[in-house]
């Protein structure tokens, strides 16, 4: 959720801050896939939601109780 939030709290550090975004989660996402279930689908469908949940960050980041 930091890598998601980072370009929120500070957009002038980063050049595009959708792409960022998206991959940072498809990786988590991915990442978090092949712990829990190391399987080829479950690995691709981590991707592409982790990809979806970054790409959607900034609306769902205003609604984060962040300290």
């Amino acid at each position: 959720m930091g890598l998601l939030a980072a370009p929120e709290f500070k957009p002038s550090l980063y050049k595009n801050i959708a792409l960022y975004q998206v991959v940072c989660g498809a990786l988590a996402g991915m990442s978090a896939a092949a712990a829990f279930f190391p399987n080829a689908e479950a690995v691709i469908l981590g991707l592409l939601l982790g990809g979806l949940l970054g790409w959607l960050a900034p609306y769902w980041l205003k609604h984060m109780p962040l300290p």
